[in-house]
């Protein structure tokens, strides 16, 4: 069952939403629930793909930072170091 659900928002940000929902020709209510879902799913993924990544360097993935360094450091040469890889895992 759908749920109401109250936030405090500037007024230009207001205005941009009400600007929005009527060129898309949607109620402003479709409109801030789409994007907070979309918040939503997006910040799920950010967190499970940082959650993923630590667990991959506990494990032993990962670069060490030395190598990244003076692999970037070495683009700007006339021989620029081939792309470090991971010793173990991916």
């Amino acid at each position: 069952m759908p749920r109401t659900m109250t936030a405090h928002v500037d007024d230009v940000l207001a205005e941009r939403v009400d600007e929005l929902a009527k060129r898309l020709d949607r109620p402003r209510g479709w409109l801030i629930s789409k994007a907070l879902e979309q918040f939503v799913e997006l910040e799920d993924t950010r967190d499970r793909l940082t959650r993923d990544g630590m667990a991959s360097l506990r494990a032993g993935a990962g670069i060490p930072h030395a190598e990244v360094k003076a692999w970037a450091e070495s683009l700007n040469t006339d021989k620029p170091l081939p792309l470090p890889k991971s010793k173990r895992g991916a």
